[in-house]
């Protein structure tokens, strides 16, 4: 399954987080976009040009065999 697949079904993305307390945290969604302001943040501080390694890894991908 492609990843814009996944994306399309709203089952969990945006149903409130709970603690085991009944705090509630936030949404799947919100903290989605937290690991990728973090994953932002830590290529830019080592200068990697995101799109360019996610199509060589995806290109890489391509080539593996998965089980």
């Amino acid at each position: 399954m492609r990843s814009s697949e996944n994306c399309s079904r709203p089952s969990v993305r945006n149903q409130n987080l709970v603690t085991a307390t009944g705090a509630i945290i936030g949404s799947v969604d919100e903290e989605v976009a937290d690991v990728l302001i973090h994953l932002c943040s830590i290529a830019n501080r080592l200068d990697i040009d995101l799109a360019d390694a996610l199509r060589r890894k995806e290109a890489l991908n391509e080539t593996r065999a998965w089980s």
